[in-house]
């Protein structure tokens, strides 16, 4: 329950130990005060060109939840793709009689599985309605296409697209 500020200073206590001691598998990543939203996406291009996936945006009276929170955001780039549904999968455990993914057809003809970004109220009335959903476009939030070029990574479900 202590804000991001504070517990900022017991890591510097924890850093002067880890180097006191030597212990070489430790490390202490830094951050960055930033004060505009000019200077976040400066900040946030040079990470990229780094190499970085992104960059964590925390705010400093924010207390850590275990849980996604508004206290930290993850921000790192993702376009997204219109896709038909080819199919649909039941879900397992939990989402037993409900949707758990859109199996959907990229432009290449390959098949990819779609089930994130959906609610579970949405999983249920969407499993009640699938044989309608055969046809159908949606559109899908996805990081960067697979090295391969085959597939896409992390899809996620935004809308369906009843314009396309």
């Amino acid at each position: 329950d202590t804000p991001l500020e504070e517990r900022l200073t017991v890591l510097k206590a924890i850093e002067k130990k880890i180097k006191k001691e030597n212990l070489k598998h430790l490390k202490v990543i830094r951050g960055k005060l930033i004060n505009t939203e000019e200077e976040l996406l400066n900040f946030y291009d040079k990470r990229l060109k780094e190499g970085h996936e992104g960059i964590m945006v925390k705010q400093l009276d924010g207390i850590y939840e275990y849980k996604r929170s508004l206290n930290w955001l993850k921000i790192k780039p993702s376009e997204s793709i219109d896709i038909k549904i080819i199919d649909v999968v039941e879900g397992d455990g939990k989402y037993k009689d409900s949707l758990g993914a859109f199996v959907c057809i990229l432009p290449n003809r390959e098949k990819v599985q779609v089930g994130s970004g959906l609610k579970d109220a949405e999983r249920t009335s969407y499993w009640k309605e699938k044989d309608k959903l055969i046809g159908q476009m949606i559109e899908v939030k996805y990081q960067e296409w697979t090295d391969n070029k085959q597939s896409i990574r992390f899809p996620v479900f935004l809308r369906f697209r009843p314009d396309k």
